[in-house]
Parts: structure tokens; sequence; C-alpha cells
């Protein structure tokens, strides 16, 4: 297995344009890259971007003094895999804010960042960081490299930050004691009490993911 896989695809309506989503953007033949957000796009017509909000490089969208018809190339990251593809400027309005409206992509290429694919699965177990105590989540996938992990807490509890420790323990088929395995907070998102993260174990986990990988590569008889 390599550690970037590319492949070329067409992008599911809910991939490349989810409202909100911050996407880098490179003029096609020049190095220099913006960041701006996706305001919202209408499948197979346009995609709307703004000035990222609360970026450092706010303004910087419309200092790149574009024009209808340049060809662009939009990057962003989701999940550990960096999606992209080529567009052209549709559209430009200035009133009531800076817009800039691009073709929808007919073709994304996406390129794994991440060491080793991960396996979905969903097996209980409990996540501790920053002297928290052991609560309660669901692991949604997993790789010897790292793993997601979903879960609530009380409204008062501090959530954990980009490079926070935590470690993560559940039971392994076949052992009495509890696996644990140490790690650190790539992602968060947050909403309200929910949460989701996104970990990278400190050193590679073949011992939980030799365990789990028998159960999880089974598939329901159809």
């Amino acid at each position: 297995m390599t550690d970037k896989q590319l492949e070329t695809s067409t992008p599911p309506s809910h991939l490349a344009v989810t409202a909100g989503r911050v996407v880098n953007i490179q003029r096609v033949g020049e190095r220099a890259r913006v960041r701006a957000e996706v305001l919202g796009a209408v499948p197979d017509a346009y995609i709307a971007l703004r000035e990222a909000c609360g970026s450092p490089e706010s303004q910087v969208l419309r200092l790149l003094s574009l024009r209808v018809e340049d060809l662009l190339i939009l990057r962003f990251l989701r999940e550990g895999v960096v999606y992209g593809f080529r567009t052209a400027v549709s559209r430009l309005v200035t009133d009531p804010e800076y817009l800039v409206f691009v073709h929808y992509p007919r073709l994304v290429e996406h390129v794994s960042v991440r060491r080793e694919p991960r396996t979905t699965c969903r097996m209980p177990c409990l996540v501790a960081y920053d002297g928290s105590g052991q609560q309660p989540g669901l692991m949604l996938d997993v790789s010897t490299a790292g793993c997601r992990i979903v879960g609530r807490f009380e409204r008062e509890k501090a959530s954990p930050s980009a490079g926070c420790p935590v470690t993560v323990t559940l039971a392994l088929p076949g052992q009495t004691e509890p696996f644990q395995a140490l790690g650190v907070v790539r992602r968060l998102d947050r909403e309200g009490a929910d949460w989701a993260l996104g970990i990278a174990f400190d050193h590679e986990q073949r011992e939980l993911y030799d365990a789990l990988e028998p159960y999880l590569c089974l598939a329901p008889l159809r």
C-alpha cells in the first residue's frame, strides 16, 4: 500500500459544496494560494465562494483581481483526503459582498494523506484526555495509524484541542484485559455536546488492528 493514492471520480453533490467549507484557491500557472469559504452551490451548475470568515487571509480573495473565465484549481481536506479540481470563474459579484462563482466540476482528483486506509467499524470504547476521566465513545473507523471516534459529553466539559494527548480504551475479542492506545487529536468536530475526534496513534497499533480485522472484514449475506 502506498502512502498516497490518487484517484479520479465524479464528485457527489454533498462532497465539494458543503456550505462553510474552507477551500484553497490557486490560479492555473501560478504558485500563490488563498483561502475562501463555500457559500453554496447548485450541482452541475456552479459553486459560490466568499471571503473566508475569520481567516487571517480575510480580503485576500478580492485582492486576486479575478476575471470571468480565469482558470482555477480548488483544493480542500476532508477526513484525511485532499480533494482538488480545475474550474473557471463564471461570474463575479461585488455587492452586497464580494462573491466568486465558479463552474461546478465534473471530475475531482483525491489523494489520501493518511499512512494507511481506515476500515469502517462500530466499536464501543472509552476516551480520556487532559485529566477529563474516561468518556464513552463509538469508534467509527480504524487503522494501525489512527481512528475516528464520536461521542457526547456534558456541556460544561472543555473540549480537547488539536495536539491534545488522548488515551483510547476498548475490549478486544479474545482478551480479558482492556486494550489501551495512546495518541493525539488531529481533528475535532463539535456541535453542542456531540463531538467527533480524528486521532493519530503515537505508535503503530498492529495488535489492535489485527485483533479487529477478522471481524471488520465480515459482510452480511444478501
